[in-house]
């Protein structure tokens, strides 16, 4: 075969090294990416998950508060109803 063959040959393999060393070298700095947009989002759900769990106990503590208030009330009526001869409630 003649050096030019060979010279083609040997610039052809080292065209397809090239391209496939930037495939992969491209490839991995995609899943690196990849990686670091993960990481950023597991970290806002975390932070998500957390107000959301802190606000969830914020407003268990309300709604305790607001049935405790309702019982108050609630007794505070059938006390009226006792103590009110006109009431029309039916006395245990």
């Amino acid at each position: 075969m003649a050096t030019w063959v060979y010279i083609v040959i040997g610039v052809a393999v080292a065209v397809v090294l090239i391209a496939l060393a930037l495939f992969v070298s491209m490839r991995g700095r995609l899943a690196e990416r990849r990686r670091e947009e993960a990481h950023k989002l597991r970290r806002e759900a975390e932070n998500r998950a957390e107000r959301a769990k802190e606000r969830e106990s914020v407003a268990n503590d309300i709604a305790a508060q607001a049935r405790e208030e309702r019982e108050r009330a609630e007794s505070l009526q059938e006390r009226a109803a006792e103590l009110d001869p006109d009431s029309e409630q039916v006395r245990s």
